[in-house]
């Protein structure tokens, strides 16, 4: 059986050197921004993070569920064996601060600081445009405004 693209990748990546990033070239999730990988198991497909399934390849399995694939450059689409390794919860957050990937101030599932959801309620630019500045979904960007208006009118 022939070697999928991807797997090929995922191994050219796994005997690389190189100490730069290796970004990953395919499916990205659009709700977090990392890239996405399908696992193929007996007629099933189980999506993954591509970095969490490099980690696992080089790195072996994490210690327990709570430990995530976390990157030492801070870039999100890097699958650089060197640059992932397992961390808890605390230590990802920590290292996503100290890069300046944290949205939300590490607030659970919060993606925006206030000083952004105001700079996007005053903003007159359109949904499309604010999207992109914030990495945001414009979908989600209209449905905050829609929401904070119903609020202000209720």
């Amino acid at each position: 059986m022939a070697i999928s693209r991807r797997e090929q990748f995922i191994s050219d990546a796994l005997s690389s050197a190189s100490d730069d990033c290796i970004i990953w070239p395919f499916a990205v999730r659009k709700s977090s921004g990392y890239g996405a990988h399908s696992l193929s198991r007996q007629h099933a497909k189980k999506n993954i993070d591509a970095h969490r399934y490099v980690c696992i390849l080089a790195h072996g399995s994490p210690l327990d569920e709570a430990h995530q694939a976390a990157h030492r450059c801070g870039n999100k689409l890097c699958v650089n064996p060197s640059h992932l390794y397992w961390a808890d919860i605390l230590t990802n957050m920590a290292d996503a601060k100290a890069h300046g990937t944290l949205r939300g101030g590490g607030c659970g599932r919060q993606k925006l600081f206030d000083r952004e959801i105001a700079e996007i309620l005053n903003s007159g630019d359109s949904l499309l445009k604010l999207g992109k500045r914030f990495g945001m979904d414009p979908a989600y960007i209209g449905k905050l405004k829609r929401k904070h208006l119903a609020g202000a009118n209720g």
